[in-house]
């Protein structure tokens, strides 16, 4: 199994503070509820900017929060206005009644359109080159790793 470094997000989680602050669709939210980290795995799929989770009871309780929030590496990729549309559509998932999560819907995705217009889907489309190019760059790096293992090793029997 292998095991991913989770870092906290303030910036993002600004980001979050200002959405809330300045629409009244997420007034509800309370971040001191939610957890924003980054991850530095891809997540599955080709267009996943970020992901939404509600934390299991033994999880909220131990830690008095509710929600996670989490970003891969690809967002960091993403202009602001880009990253601004990716956490308001994670906020969307957080229901009034602080009750599992809101899964997607089409009224979510009107709200964004009516806000961003169409423009905000290309971000999808940037993100799945950006994600399969980390996503090589990761494989040639551990390829050159073997090979200069390898060397490491021709050289010692030498």
């Amino acid at each position: 199994m292998t095991e991913y470094e989770y870092k906290y997000a303030e910036d993002i989680r600004e980001i979050a503070t200002e959405i809330i602050k300045n629409d009244k669709d997420f007034r509800h939210i309370d971040l001191n509820k939610v957890v924003v980290v980054r991850t530095e795995k891809h997540q599955k799929g080709e267009h996943v900017l970020g992901s939404c989770g509600f934390l299991s009871n033994r999880t909220q309780f131990l830690t008095q929060k509710k929600y996670w929030i989490e970003f891969p590496p690809v967002f960091d990729e993403l202009n602001d206005a880009q990253k601004k549309i990716v956490v308001e559509h994670e906020l969307y998932h957080i229901p009034k009644d602080e009750k599992g999560i809101v899964p997607h819907d089409r009224g979510e995705f009107n709200k964004i359109i009516e806000k961003y217009g169409l423009d905000w889907i290309e971000v999808y489309k940037d993100a799945e080159n950006k994600v399969k190019l980390l996503q090589d760059k990761e494989k040639i790096d551990k390829d050159i790793k073997k090979v200069d293992k390898k060397l490491k090793k021709d050289d010692v029997k030498h």
